[in-house]
């Protein structure tokens, strides 16, 4: 296959998306292709080298935005099934008289994962928030040197200590908080490229 024919595959896989991602994707590949010609490959063996075609518009597809895959998927279904109307007056029957349980169920669904990443998010802050206390700690430690000064004795101590308290808390939660944040979107990244392999291969 030379390059001519993997783009209009490419482009004819991918027709039903009206995404600017889909072009961008396309110019891509196109590009790599180029680059590996440049390079001293054959054009057919650097379109065959990116892999199959069906692996590459999985790829493309699981890349583009969650609201284009999902308005694609109700249009697929609802081409599929138009001209067949006893079926979508029976589906439609069943959903209806359906509604209270399927509602529900999906319903508790998006709550419960929208309960854990809000109960996430609020230990997230509760990080940050120990990490600014132990900076206040730290300040107020250095401003009490001073008069603890003309006392002398361990009231100095104290307010060293606390300073030094203050900084290992402000340093330790600061990167406890950090690292949580960074879990947490990697998690919530996670779960969207789930939701769209769900799309893009579910039948």
């Amino acid at each position: 296959m030379n390059k001519t024919e993997f783009l209009e595959k490419l482009k004819t896989e991918l027709n039903v998306y009206s995404s600017d991602e889909v072009d961008r994707s396309i110019s891509f590949y196109s590009e790599m292709i180029d680059d590996r010609v440049e390079d001293g490959m054959e054009e057919e063996a650097a379109v065959e080298s990116l892999g199959s075609i069906d692996e590459i518009v999985n790829q493309i597809k699981c890349e583009l935005p969650l609201s284009t895959l999902i308005k694609n998927k109700a249009q697929e279904k609802f081409e599929k099934h138009k001209d067949n109307g006893t079926r979508n007056a029976v589906i439609i029957t069943l959903l209806v008289l359906g509604f209270p349980i399927w509602f529900s169920v999906l319903a508790a669904v998006f709550a419960i994962i929208f309960s854990i990443i809000i109960t996430l998010w609020s230990i997230d802050l509760a990080l940050w928030i120990v990490s600014l206390t132990g900076v206040v700690v730290s300040v107020a430690g250095i401003a009490a040197i001073i008069p603890a000064a003309s006392i002398g004795g361990w009231p100095v101590l104290y307010c060293i200590g606390t300073f030094f308290v203050g900084v290992g808390m402000s340093i330790l939660f600061f990167f406890a908080g950090l690292y949580t944040a960074k879990g947490i979107i990697k998690m919530s990244v996670a779960l969207v490229k789930f939701i769209k392999k769900l799309l893009v291969n579910g039948k």
